[in-house]
């Protein structure tokens, strides 16, 4: 993304990602070739014990997908431990006329954040690693005089540095592994001592990749399977690439409003903080599992939900792989992401376990300046309210 996208990105809120998509309200070329058509949205699972709930969410789900405008999205509610309503909208393919289905496969950019921590969580509970110790101790990396630890990097409060350019944005250079990336910034110097600030830094959860390779001895992507997506069954999950026919194409919004194909972008330099590829369905399972006590016990999951604090003691919003947002109705945590061809956000109510999972083929990364946001657009939490009631 540009540097003022990257700027505005950093700490983007549930409601804060949803204003920024529902700036591809404007006509565009993706868009403009579906609206000749549109596919109405299509409903794979509506649980009827919620039906009254799915109702009023129908209206909202309809201004939410003219408001973002994507080409293509899926949205999953969870609730009472299961999915209860699973809808698809528009095309995974504009040329093609692909239809979306449960089972296609989005960009989900920074919700991978969530799924590294939960396996950071989980070998912390399992002793494999200590959250508090020296970086040094699993990764060739500096600790900064041992102020630098898996902790402080899955909080942002490492001091390390985020994307500073398009070309880091939108990389096109392969790494062979989640290891080799760090010689990228490990040189750099920090912006700012370590526990003092809040510095939102994707870099920062490459190195928690690179600790969690050396702990377990195997390589990103398999631990990733072992720890988190084969307890869940997210068969739908995996990281970087997947086969056309099983994954959208993806779209970037321009600054003039206009959605074209997204230029490549290769992954490899960012798997533990953007690199999968998901569901809707899939990220509502993982929402399930990781507040059942599936994943991690039911103490090291609030423990990632709770907003660590600076040296200073100033909470910083941010749990460990997770924003932190108190409401009216109780706290919210989750994340979003927005990525060179995708956007995503996952929200769990943590008192009810009711989550809302959403997924499409929009991103705005390389965009500078996009319009502003069309009027009227829903913010995902209020299509979580219905369900909650019902709780």
């Amino acid at each position: 993304m540009g540097t003022r996208g990257m700027s505005r990105t950093k700490r983007a809120s549930m409601i804060t990602i949803v204003a920024a998509l529902a700036t591809a309200g404007s006509a565009c070329v993706g868009a403009s070739e579906a609206e000749r058509a549109k596919p109405p949205c299509r409903e794979s699972l509506a649980a009827p014990e919620y039906r009254q709930a799915i109702a009023a969410d129908r209206a909202l789900l309809r201004r939410l997908k003219e408001g973002l405008r994507a080409p293509g999205l899926s949205l999953t509610v969870a609730t009472g431990g299961k999915i209860v309503w699973s809808v698809s909208c528009g095309y995974a393919d504009v040329k093609s006329r692909r239809l979306v289905t449960a089972q296609t496969r989005f960009r989900i950019g920074s919700v991978s954040k969530t799924l590294t921590a939960t396996a950071l969580a989980h070998y912390a509970e399992t002793g494999r690693v200590d959250l508090d110790a020296t970086i040094d101790r699993y990764a060739d990396f500096p600790s900064q005089g041992g102020a630098i630890t898996l902790r402080r990097l899955a909080g942002h409060l490492a001091g390390i540095r985020h994307y500073e350019s398009r070309a880091e944005a939108v990389n096109r250079r392969h790494f062979a592994s989640v290891d080799a990336t760090l010689a990228l910034f490990a040189g750099d110097p920090p912006v700012a001592e370590p526990g003092t600030r809040f510095s939102y830094s994707s870099y920062g959860y490459d190195v928690i990749g690179a600790a969690l390779e050396h702990a377990s001895g195997r390589d990103f992507a398999s631990l990733m399977g072992e720890a988190v997506l084969a307890p869940v069954h997210m068969g739908e999950t995996t990281v970087a690439t997947a086969p056309r026919a099983a994954r959208a194409t993806f779209y970037e919004l321009e600054d003039s409003g206009r959605v074209r194909v997204a230029p490549p972008i290769d992954l490899s330099d960012r798997l533990p903080a953007g690199g999968f590829l998901s569901t809707a369905d899939d990220l509502a399972r993982f929402g399930v599992a990781l507040t059942d006590g599936t994943l991690v016990g039911k103490t090291t999951a609030a423990m990632m939900f709770r907003s660590q604090r600076t040296t200073a003691g100033e909470e910083t919003g941010y749990g460990l792989g997770f924003e932190v947002h108190s409401s009216p109705f109780g706290l919210f945590v989750g994340h979003t992401g927005a990525v060179t061809g995708g956007t995503a956000a996952l929200l769990i109510h943590v008192k009810t376990g009711t989550l809302l999972a959403l997924t499409t083929n929009l991103g705005y990364a390389t965009a500078i300046s996009p319009p502003p946001p069309k009027k009227g657009t829903p913010d995902p939490p209020t299509l979580l309210l219905p369900f909650i009631r019902g709780r």
